[in-house]
């Protein structure tokens, strides 16, 4: 069943009595007919379609084809607008036209309607066969029934796909039913009134009765007609009248301004009030002039409110505080319940502007929630303040895909293209403001009333009211307007915005106190910085928002001819306020780089000038006034003293603001150092606004490659900077490092020892101290200083960034060609040094050098050297055989093959007894000759003098503290984690020349704890050949063991002193084993008969001599090393003291008791040592010795 049938046969019966149209009226005859006609309109059809091409949807064109072409237009508008009552007309005024034709012709053929042809018609179905009206109309029913069959038969998938398109067809369908059936009730009344429906044989009179209805209907309708123009006009005429004072009640108080709603009256009264039918009318003209008037106030109203959005004099608004605790919290930067409350700002606040609508704006940070000048930040850590722009970026680690951003900061483009209702989107606006005042919106000294008392509305954001005022001036025809009044404008607002910061800076440095402002302190021109680059950035989003809002706007509209371009419009407006911006930027960072040559004379001038009436009020002073009794402390500025002060540096330019505030108050000079503190938060800055720049154009396709688009008259900020870091910073930091560093190394106390004289003034001496570094070191430190922070400001992919690196190293190296001559002045001829240069038969691995390295105390220096982070040791190929060299840096590319674990090998953090008694196995090794102490050699061991080691101890405290200090400065902060972990590239070889100082360091540490194992084997190896063995009256100790604990304990506080608490403890490290070594050496040299034993006999005084020296070198030992951080093992040193009196115990005991302790205790010496006691004649020895 097509669809013709699915509907008729939806509708009522009763509806069905219009003649000819419907199946009631139709006989057999008339059926076939109808079907003879869609039979040859099928063939037809068929031949259209046989012409049209073959492709995919072929039929589907033709069917669209016809529709466009042979159906009128007015047929597919909205039903609720259509209208169909002319066309009814037309249709029956032909009919009636042609009926007494038809009649006369039918009565003259003696009532015969047709000939053979035309037998079984009606005279109704003549009438509308020669109704052209009528043909046409039925024309057009075909061609559509037939698209609609069509759809039906071949593409029910498509309508049945889904269940919204199926659902939506039904209404559509249920909808037109109920049309059709008003249409035909519409159409059976007029018939029934018009009367036309004569009956076959009537008569002439009552067709011209009928004729006659028909022209009165006409007559009525064109009054019915006339009727409604009149009402319309009355209307139009109410809506006019009404208009002014309607539109004053929406704008004027007590009520909020709702310029939106009011536009809306007013366009609407405008486009009546010069339409044709309004504009004749004379008595409307004194209410025309109203009209105009009203709308140059909304003009007004609408620009300033723009202005206001824009320039962040309001959309500013951010819920504050409802209670005191929660103004606590906000204080402290603490979030409550996860939302931020902060006080009112010009920028928006982190919650509301800096993440709204899924944007981003990066000019708002939490330590820069507020533009405007609030009590909330008076008291804020300035440090963190002035740090914003200041992040270390990671950009140059970071892949593509890693840098894509998460949030945009233009607006989304389904915010854009969501649709707008300009009165109830207004309404909502307006009620957030009123909401947030009501909850304690701070009002700052942004957020301020209209100057000329005007009633303009507030907003708590701007993205939402720039769409509102863009469709107002949609509205009013104003769009072409916006880019030349933002133009003219715009150099005097970004200069209000300066001066905005201006005084809001002058007045936090009113409140600061003196006491608190340090000289040459640039925290207070960060902050201000901060100030402009948050305010300069935050007005840029605004503006490439309402650019954004206005190409999307202006993209369909085609009578706009001062946007030749509309993907580019407002690009000049955007260009102009960054120009300004520069601008300003630069005159600031001018001024505070260095100063012109005339204010710099005029300020030598001045201050002769008072320096010379200083000297002459001092001369003419006499008696109290002359000691400066009645002076005050501080002297009062001449600024504070001024009416009106804050709005007079309001007006000054940002040169005179920093010559005439800043500079004063902060007791800071112009200098080029300065530019380096600037350059980061300024090229942070100039990013972000280029990204700004080019996610804009993205949005709104414009052309980056036009002229246009890069057309700026003032250059950048950032280029000045460089500039001036390039032509006359770098040269001058660069000549200060080489200079500084030379100039240290001639001194002949370059690398002595800088003593604090003040160590037993402490209350507790034993305290940890930060020892000085000597002076060469500290020149080296303080000269590269400048040099290490410019490489963190400095673009990594410069010329200049290399530069400098490279003058950074080749000021290392000069420095490290004048240690090693130092180191070896110091270390030469003496035996530590010749252990350490010892090699091993077995390899490397073996050599002295590298088995102190796997002591536990070494690692113990290596962190305490490295700020807590523990630095990986290993060889990096170095030639040096006296040091294990560490390895590369984690920055550094990893080597083929490398196994990161192989470089922990050497490092013991852990220790333990068991570990270090390998240790100690291993290193005897190579002192066996110092062992031997019958040797007469050994009685020459060269050792380092007091003053020698006093100064070896310095200098590796010194070297390994400025390798700590200068790698730090080399670290980049990860901002995930928070920790100092990667370095900055291109630094390989600079981190090598700092490796080398470190190793030098190492180097020098090694041999001072080797050479106070030699001052002790130089002391202990005169106990066997003291009288005190073989003493027969009383228990003397013997004179070299109170000799070494007194030089233990002097050398302890001289070498802290000298060099730290880590050096030192780690030069009086492992004596806890090695003395009780040395004195387990003593007793074999007497159990073997040698020293003093060979001329007198051991007595027991002798052996209770030993004993007790022991005893004594064990208090003098813990005395000397207790001191915080020292590397003291309490259980090595208790097991290997009782081990060594041990030892000595055997020598004074009975023949028996030696074979019991031998049985139960064989595996706690070697058999040499028992054999050693067996065999010695001590004082007790009774029996066979041979047995």
């Amino acid at each position: 069943m097509s669809h013709r049938g699915e509907f008729d046969s939806k509708l009522p019966d009763d509806d069905f009595d219009m003649p000819g149209d419907y199946p009631d009226d139709y006989d057999d005859d008339d059926v076939m007919m109808q079907q003879q006609q869609q039979q040859q309109q099928q063939q037809q059809l068929d031949q259209d379609d046989a012409l049209v091409p073959i492709g995919e949807h072929g039929d589907l064109d033709h069917l669209e084809r016809r529709l466009r072409e042979e159906v009128d237009d007015d047929f597919f508008d909205d039903p609720r607008k259509f209208h169909t009552l002319h066309r009814v007309i037309d249709v029956l005024g032909a009919q009636m036209d042609d009926a007494p034709t038809s009649t006369s012709n039918n009565n003259k053929n003696g009532g015969a309607m047709f000939d053979g042809d035309t037998a079984g018609v009606s005279s109704q179905d003549i009438l509308r066969n020669n109704n052209p009206a009528y043909r046409a109309l039925k024309k057009q029913q075909r061609i559509v029934e037939d698209s609609i069959e069509h759809m039906a038969v071949k593409h029910c998938a498509d309508l049945n796909s889904s269940v919204v398109q199926v659902g939506k067809v039904a209404r559509q369908f249920s909808d037109a039913v109920h049309m059709v059936r008003h249409l035909r009730r519409q159409v059976r009344d007029i018939k029934e009134t018009l009367g036309s429906s004569n009956p076959v044989g009537s008569s002439s009179n009552e067709t011209t009765a009928a004729q006659a209805a028909a022209m009165s209907l006409r007559e009525l309708w064109l009054k019915k007609l006339e009727c409604e123009a009149v009402l319309q006009l009355l209307e139009k005429m109410d809506i006019i009248r009404a208009a002014p004072a309607q539109f004053d009640r929406l704008i004027n108080p007590p009520g909020p301004c709702r310029i939106g709603a009011a536009v809306v009256c007013l366009s609407k009264a405008l486009q009546i009030a010069f339409s044709a039918d309004v504009a004749c009318v004379s008595a409307l003209q004194n209410i025309g002039k109203q009209i105009v008037d009203r709308k140059q106030r909304a003009d007004h109203i609408i620009w300033d409110t723009l202005f206001d959005v824009i320039y962040l004099r309001t959309g500013n608004g951010v819920l504050a505080a409802a209670n005191a605790a929660v103004a606590e919290e906000a204080k402290n930067k603490k979030p409550v319940d996860g939302i931020h409350i902060t006080s009112a700002s010009t920028g928006a606040s982190v919650a509301s502007e800096s993440r709204k609508h899924g944007m981003k704006n990066p000019f708002i940070t939490k330590h820069r929630l507020t533009l405007a000048h609030t009590d909330l930040d008076d008291d804020d850590d300035d440090d963190s303040m002035a740090s914003w722009f200041s992040h270390e970026t990671e950009d140059h680690e970071k892949t593509g895909a890693q840098y894509a951003r998460v949030s945009k900061m233009v607006i989304p483009a389904t915010l854009l293209e969501a649709e707008l209702d300009l009165e109830a989107d207004e309404q909502r606006c307006l009620e957030e403001s009123m909401l947030a005042g009501d909850m304690g919106h701070e009002v700052s000294m942004w957020d301020e009333e209209d100057h000329h008392g005007r009633n303009l509305p507030r907003y708590t954001d701007h993205v939402l009211p720039l769409r509102i005022l863009v469709e107002c001036l949609a509205k009013l025809e104003r769009l072409d307007d916006v880019e030349r009044t933002l133009g003219e404008t715009i150099h005097q607002e970004i200069r209000k915005l300066a001066q905005k910061e201006q005084a809001r800076t002058f007045t936090r440095l009113e409140k600061l106190n003196p006491s608190r402002r340090r000289a040459a302190d640039l925290r207070d021109f960060r902050r201000h910085l901060t100030g402009l680059l948050s305010s300069f950035g935050c007005v840029m989003i605004r503006l490439s928002h309402l650019a954004q809002i206005l190409r999307h706007r202006i993209a369909p509209m085609e009578n706009l001819h001062s946007y030749k371009n509309k993907s580019s419009a407002m690009r000049s407006v955007l260009i102009s306020a960054y120009d300004a911006m520069q601008k300003e930027l630069k005159d600031f960072l001018q001024s505070c780089i260095r100063e012109d040559d005339e204010e710099e004379e005029i300020n030598r001038r001045g201050s002769h000038n008072r320096r010379n009436r200083d000297d002459n009020a001092n001369s003419d002073t006499r008696g109290l006034f002359s000691l400066g009794i009645t002076e005050s402390p501080y002297k009062k500025d001449s600024l504070s003293l001024q009416p009106e002060s804050r709005a007079n540096q309001m007006q000054q330019n940002a040169s005179k603001f920093v010559s005439n505030v800043l500079m004063p108050k902060t007791s800071t000079t112009p200098d080029t150092r300065h530019a380096l503190e600037f350059r980061r938060s300024v090229a942070v800055w100039t990013t972000e606004n280029d990204a700004l720049q080019q996610e804009l154009s993205l949005a709104t396709g414009e052309d980056t490659n036009s002229p246009t688009y890069k057309l700026h008259d003032e250059d950048k900020a950032i280029h000045f900077l460089d500039d001036i870091i390039k032509k006359q910073l770098i040269p001058v930091l660069q000549h200060e490092a080489i200079s500084g560093t030379t100039k240290a190394l001639e001194h002949e106390d370059a690398f002595i020892p800088v003593i604090d004289r003040t160590l037993y003034g402490r209350p507790n001496s034993n305290e940890p101290q930060d020892v000085d570094m000597c002076i060469a070191c500290q020149a080296l430190y303080n000269s590269t200083g400048p040099l290490f922070m410019a490489l963190h400001r400095l673009p990594k992919d410069e010329k200049m960034y290399l530069h400098l690196v490279g003058v950074l190293e080749h000021t290392i190296l000069t420095f490290i060609s004048r240690v090693k001559p130092r180191v070896g002045q110091l270390c030469n001829d003496k035996m530590a040094l010749r252990l350490l240069l010892e090699t091993s038969k077995e390899g490397k691995d073996k050599s002295f050098g590298i088995i102190v390295e796997k002591r536990k105390a070494f690692a113990q220096l290596i962190n305490a050297y490295a700020d807590g982070e523990l630095l990986e040791a290993g060889q990096v190929g170095d030639e040096d055989p006296g040091v294990n060299p560490l390895t590369p840096s984690a920055g550094d590319a990893k080597s083929r093959g490398s196994d990161k674990s192989k470089n922990n090998l050497n490092l013991d953090i852990l220790g333990g007894v068991d570990k270090e008694e390998q240790v100690l196995a291993q290193e005897l090794v190579h002192l066996k000759t110092i062992l031997d102490i019958t040797n007469s050699a050994n009685s020459h061991i060269v050792c380092c003098s007091d003053e020698e080691l006093l100064n070896a101890c310095s200098l590796s405290h010194s070297l390994l503290k400025l390798a700590s200090l200068l790698e730090a400065r080399l670290k980049v902060r990860v901002h995930s984690s928070g920790t100092y972990e990667k370095t900055l590239t291109s630094t390989r070889a600079l981190r090598e020349a700092i490796k080398t100082i470190k190793l030098h360091g190492l180097k020098v540490a090694k041999f001072c704890r080797i050479d106070m194992l030699m001052q002790n084997v130089s002391r202990l190896q005169k106990i066997c050949r003291s009288s005190t063995i073989v003493a027969k009256d009383a228990v003397r100790i013997p004179s070299c063991v109170n000799d070494l604990g007194e030089y233990l304990t002097g050398a302890s506080d001289n070498l802290r002193e000298a060099g730290g608490n880590a050096v030192t403890a780690y030069t009086f490290s492992s004596l806890e084993q090695y003395i009780p070594l040395f004195l387990m050496q003593t007793v074999r040299v007497i159990a073997k008969g040698d020293g003093i034993v060979s001329k007198s006999p051991l007595t027991l005084n002798g052996v209770e001599a030993l004993d007790r020296s022991g005893s004594v070198l064990y208090r003098d030992l813990k005395g000397a090393t207790s001191f915080d951080n020292s590397f003291w093992d309490d259980e090595l040193a208790a097991i290997s003291f009782e081990r060594s009196a041990s030892f000595m115990a055997m020598m004074e005991v009975e023949m028996e008791e030696l074979e019991a302790y031998f049985k139960g205790n064989n595996q706690e010496f070697s058999e040499t040592d028992f054999a050693l006691m067996f065999g010695m004649n001590g004082p007790r020895r009774k029996g066979d010795i041979g047995r």
